[in-house]
């Protein structure tokens, strides 16, 4: 049963600081964000701005019965009935009069032609050049092959016939019928080229005597539109009234204005259920956030973070894909879930990723699929850098993404049966694309901002724990046991860490530099006194507590001033805790008597807040009191392990950590494995002489043997 060591109440998570400042602050965060998510919801969405011919960039469904006037089926209506409508024609004799004149000196002119003894190439090409310039001379080919006698029976046929043409009312549409009539009144024994060449003269010079009387025509027609009465259309709540992807037309305009829905202005409704939907994600955020996350809600900075990466987000999910359906996709909403994986603990992130792509799902298109693609990738986003060490990480970041935004999409085409091999071709281009932006973005994030929101990355923390690190070579120069000391303690902790689920890297630093005060007074401290008296002997009590309590408040001195991370500042502060300087306070009893000002000889704290520095505290005494023991046995080292943990229990000096008794026994275990492996026992060699007199010598005895 993992319960947690406390004297006073049982918890299972770190408790959040009541201190009113830091509530204040996430009270004002929360409130500036839900203003600015009802902010950015009551924008007029995608659908606001839709026009004939645009692609649709989300479903709408009818929420109520409207009805509305169906244009398309009102025009479609019109139009039959103007088409109905006949057409208005005038009689125009003198168009058929002018023809007949030209026909007359046409013919004249041909006669005198065929009267000349010219070929007939040459004859054809005299008779072209007589016809009036707006005719056709297509039918006049056979002219030449006629004799005198047999076009004087021509002309007067044609002419003939054209002369009551001209009485006649027809129309372009019957001019074909009016001249066959005509033709039929030929008579028979009229030879074929002379019957052709009658024929081509009515077609060459024959024209309509009714011409369209347009105005009328029009007149008529728009006096029957008006007559047609409106067709109107009814939409049932539920309908369907454009579907995403669907191309707009005017009939989804009209539905979408019967409805309220295109080109409205933002109403009370809106602004309601935007704050209401708004303040539940908030709510659910927030409430996660204080059971399993609780340290986020204090951090002024992680807020930041959190408001930046939800804002920025929406605001280009609002700005960029507005009335598209393809350019959703290539959002690299991922970027932030991965940038904020650096920064955050993993577990607080993906909370943030649904609360991102709950949000940006209904900001874009109100798409349970474009949700689904958001959280997806930001968790791979996530899993990939949750404990990042390598720059290439980001690399895989990007392949993560790219695999789980293809698969989305292609599991909702399946579902949906929407997707061809040309739209399949652009969702991959737009899978790749969202992975290698949202990685390049995540990696550019983390290089530029890092540090602006006073969060120490794995990275930093790797380059801080190199040796030629100036303060790591102030403690090792200066202070030689001290670093030696630390060394041992890094390792411990580094250890029992892993073992209890805690930041392994983070505590190890910070053991490495949790006594970087005593390079101040160095020889103060026992360790680093190698073979010099020990200056407290000459010292009183209270001035020695002084100068050991000192080495805390000089190591945060010299950590700020090297601008070292918040774990390393924490485990200086935390790794004594409370705790009192009990032989100096001895000292000073045994001196003073009970006259003793006992504040003077006690740590100023805090207590442990984390694993870690409960960690360090216990690692920092358990390997000072097994390095000042001369029995170094396994079960010594486990019966001073055992004591310096129940020491520090009992004193109350874990009563603020999230430590529990399976963690508290699984560090004992860690530390008696290292402890052990340092004092293990060593094999006595024979000195050079003793080897060079008794050969026998040569047999090596255990130590202590």
């Amino acid at each position: 049963m993992d319960t947690v060591i406390r004297t006073t109440r049982v918890a299972t998570a770190p408790r959040i600081s009541h201190d009113r400042p830091a509530w204040l602050t996430f009270a004002a965060n929360a409130v500036a964000l839900l203003a600015a998510l009802v902010l950015l919801f009551t924008v007029p969405g995608n659908h606001s701005a839709m026009r004939v011919g645009d692609v649709a960039g989300e479903t709408i469904v009818a929420q109520r019965h409207a009805t509305y006037t169906d244009l398309a089926a009102t025009a479609a209506r019109r139009r039959r009935v103007m088409d109905a409508v006949p057409l208005v024609y005038r009689f125009t004799p003198a168009a058929a009069d002018r023809r007949a004149q030209q026909a007359t000196t046409f013919v004249d002119q041909v006669n005198a032609v065929l009267a000349t003894s010219a070929p007939a190439p040459q004859k054809l090409s005299l008779i072209l050049g007589l016809a009036p310039k707006d005719v056709s001379t297509a039918a006049l080919q056979e002219f030449p092959v006629l004799s005198q006698s047999d076009f004087a029976q021509v002309r007067t046929r044609a002419l003939s016939l054209l002369e009551q043409a001209d009485v006649f009312r027809f129309s372009q549409a019957d001019l074909e019928a009016t001249q066959l009539g005509l033709l039929s009144t030929v008579p028979l024994q009229l030879t074929y080229a002379q019957r052709l060449a009658i024929s081509d003269l009515l077609v060459t010079f024959m024209v309509p005597t009714l011409t369209e009387n347009v105005a009328a025509t029009n007149a008529l027609r728009r006096r029957a539109a008006a007559q047609v009465q409106l067709v109107q259309g009814a939409i049932s709540p539920g309908q369907v009234v454009v579907r995403r992807g669907d191309v707009v037309t005017s009939e989804v305009i009209a539905r979408l204005r019967a409805l309220g829905l295109q080109n409205r202005g933002t109403t009370w409704h809106d602004i309601a259920g935007s704050l209401l939907f708004a303040t539940l994600i908030l709510v659910m955020l927030f409430w996660y956030l204080r059971v399993f996350q609780p340290e986020v809600l204090v951090n002024p900075r992680l807020l930041l973070l959190m408001d930046a990466c939800i804002v920025a987000t929406l605001i280009g999910a609002r700005v960029f894909t507005a009335g598209h359906v393809l350019l959703p996709f290539f959002l690299p909403v991922a970027a932030a879930s991965t940038f904020a994986a650096v920064l955050m603990a993993p577990e607080a992130c993906v909370a943030l990723t649904l609360t991102i792509a709950l949000l940006a799902g209904w900001v874009v298109a109100n798409s349970f699929e474009l949700s689904v693609y958001y959280f997806f990738t930001g968790t791979a986003g996530i899993l990939a850098v949750r404990h990042v060490r390598q720059l290439k990480q980001f690399m895989f970041a990007g392949v993560l993404i790219t695999l789980f935004a293809l698969a989305t999409v292609l599991a909702f085409g399946l579902v949906n049966s929407t997707y061809d091999l040309a739209a399949l071709q652009q969702y991959s281009l737009a899978a790749m694309f969202n992975g290698f932006v949202s990685s390049a973005l995540a990696l550019g994030g983390f290089a530029l901002l890092s540090s602006f929101f006073g969060v120490t990355t794995t990275l930093q923390l790797l380059e801080l724990g190199q040796p030629n690190q100036p303060l790591l070579r102030r403690l090792m120069i200066r202070a030689p046991g001290t670093y030696n000391h630390s060394l041992i303690v890094s390792t411990m902790v580094e250890r029992a860490a892993d073992e209890v689920g805690a930041n392994a890297l983070a505590v190890k630093l910070a053991a490495l530099y949790h006594d970087v005060g005593k390079t101040v007074n160095p020889h103060c401290f026992v360790e680093n006194q190698l073979g010099m008296s020990n200056i407290h002997d000459e010292l009183r009590p209270e001035e020695s507590a002084r100068l050991i309590r000192g080495h805390v408040p000089q190591g945060l001195r010299l950590a700020r001033q090297h601008k070292l991370p918040r774990a390393v500042l924490d485990a200086i502060a935390e790794h004594h805790g409370t705790m009192t300087l009990v032989y100096f306070l001895h000292r000073a009893r045994q001196e003073d008597g009970a006259a003793v000002d006992e504040s003077l000889f006690i740590y100023p704290g805090p207590k442990p807040q984390s694993k870690e520095t409960a960690l360090l505290m216990l690692a920092d005494g358990c390997e000072s009191a097994v390095r000042a023991s001369s029995d170094h046995s396994a079960q010594h080292i486990r019966d001073v392990v055992d004591y310096i943990f129940l020491e520090r229990v009992q004193l109350g000096q874990l009563d603020e950590c999230p430590l529990t008794l399976r963690d508290l026994e699984q560090a004992k275990h860690a530390f008696c494995s290292v402890l052990n492996g340092l004092y293990h026992p060593r094999v006595v060699y024979p000195e050079p002489a003793e080897l060079a007199a008794d050969p026998a010598a040569a047999v090596p005895r255990e130590a202590g043997a």
